[in-house]
């Protein structure tokens, strides 16, 4: 399975995912200094062949259309003021038949 983690911070739920669910995880966030240490923590946690975490925006998603097997998102689709955007961009990089899942803190 290929799961996108959007809004992924410093990448807990990336390598959670690939550790214990043997997934292959693309992770974005918005914040540099979150992906930095996310990537290092990551190659300590020896899972850098399995999870890649970039800077990138979700309202402009830079995959493929139909690349992800699940769309993942824990407490971030809340700051996002476009939901209309964010949902174009969630679908268009599911596979057919793919989940999106979220948990939102109100």
């Amino acid at each position: 399975m290929y799961v996108l983690d959007l809004g992924c911070g410093l990448g807990g739920a990336s390598r959670y995912l690939a550790a214990e669910c043997g997934c292959r995880v693309a992770a974005i966030d918005l914040t540099p200094n979150f992906v930095e240490v996310a990537r290092l923590l990551t190659a300590r946690c020896g899972l850098a062949d399995c999870v890649e975490i970039r800077e990138a925006n979700a309202l402009a998603l830079p995959f493929q259309n139909g690349t992800f097997d699940h769309v993942w998102s824990f407490a971030v689709t809340m700051n996002i003021a476009d939901k209309e955007g964010l949902a174009h961009e969630v679908a268009r990089v599911l596979k057919p038949g793919g989940r999106f899942s979220c948990n939102e803190i109100e």
